[in-house]
């Protein structure tokens, strides 16, 4: 189970990590901080809203998920000590192969 968890979190940080490249944050994990701050007081402002919406319908295509399993899934990634690792995944995608998303 913990592969196929690594697989989610790695889709999830993909996903994220297009939205926070056309955000006005200056880092990754700043962008995932306060999206997750956002979360957890039930604050989502409109864009932050606007991003919850495509990371589950991202989510929803390729596994499957319901809103709530897309839920569950990114309030852990948001929460995971080593969030800075699958960044430099798919950073390291991106210099390799180009942009992940074009």
């Amino acid at each position: 189970m913990q592969k196929f968890n690594n697989y989610v979190f790695l889709s999830l940080c993909e996903i994220t990590y297009k939205l926070y490249k056309k955000s006005h944050y200056m880092t990754y994990v700043n962008y995932c901080k306060t999206f997750n701050v956002s979360i957890k007081t039930n604050n989502l402002d409109k864009k932050e809203t606007e991003h919850l919406i495509k990371i589950f319908d991202y989510i929803g295509k390729i596994y499957g998920f319901s809103d709530a399993e897309s839920f569950d899934y990114l309030t852990k990634f948001f929460n995971l000590d080593n969030l800075i690792d699958f960044q430099k995944c798919v950073e390291a995608d991106i210099i390799a192969n180009g942009d992940i998303f074009d």
